[in-house]
């Protein structure tokens, strides 16, 4: 009977312990992806950015014809902008990729098919992990859900569709 007691004992220390363990950050590994199903190859980030502004080694950008090298965008990505009150000011802030101001939370999963095209991704990012972003903005505790659809069908290939899900 003491023994069940003693293991009781440390089982409820174990567990009181795991539950005052700070939470793990949620934030994953930049991760990137590139659509090559169609005539239009480009290249999607779990970060926001779409497209490829590397001189070094760049990604498809937009590239049209598929495999002719020739890129039609620098980088892009979603930019919103919020205010909010804080402590009596109106303050306000405006997020983008370029600087820094989304970090992801899941890496991205690439389905062939997929439900609604022959290729598609799915990935989300936020913007709370810095208190200030480069831009000095504030976060607005924004969580982007980011799905992109593909196809090589010649009635479908020279575009991607790219949806957003936008939680605040």
């Amino acid at each position: 009977m003491r023994i069940n007691k003693i293991k009781i004992l440390v089982f409820c220390i174990l567990l009181l312990s795991l539950s005052i363990l700070p939470a793990q950050n949620p934030v994953v590994s930049y991760d990137s992806f590139v659509h090559k199903i169609g005539m239009l190859w480009n290249n999607i980030t779990n970060h926001g950015e779409i497209g490829d502004d590397s001189y070094t080694a760049p990604a498809p950008s937009c590239e049209w014809p598929a495999g002719s090298g020739n890129s039609y965008l620098y980088s892009g990505c979603i930019w919103l902008s919020g205010a909010f009150d804080d402590g009596g000011s109106l303050k306000y802030s405006v997020l983008n990729e370029r600087d820094g101001e989304y970090s992801p939370i899941d890496s991205i999963h690439v389905y062939k098919p997929g439900i609604r095209a022959e290729e598609e991704t799915y990935t989300k990012y936020w913007d709370v992990t810095q208190p200030q972003s480069s831009s000095g903005d504030d976060p607005l505790g924004i969580i982007i859900k980011e799905r992109t659809y593909a196809w090589s069908n010649p009635l479908a290939d020279d575009f991607i569709i790219v949806e957003y899900t936008i939680k605040n």
